[in-house]
């Protein structure tokens, strides 16, 4: 294995881990805030941009794109 091939790897396992922890905020804000949760993260979003935060923008656009999946998941359970 090659050096760069380690740092791939790391690479991965590390945005697998942010992934995890942004699926699992995602899942708290759907029980926190029900139906209002895409609002919610919409509302958040459009601040954060008007802050000029657009690392804060684009982190509740990941959790926005990932309450589809979230809510796919509890309806199963």
């Amino acid at each position: 294995m090659h050096h760069d091939d380690r740092h791939d790897e790391a690479a991965v396992t590390a945005a697998h881990s942010a992934s995890d922890d942004e699926a699992s905020e995602a899942r708290r804000l759907a029980a926190l805030h029900g139906r209002r949760t895409g609002q919610y993260l919409v509302d958040e979003m459009q601040a954060a941009l008007r802050a000029g935060d657009a690392e804060r923008a684009a982190y509740f656009d990941r959790l926005r794109r990932l309450m589809p999946l979230d809510i796919a998941l509890r309806s199963e359970g």
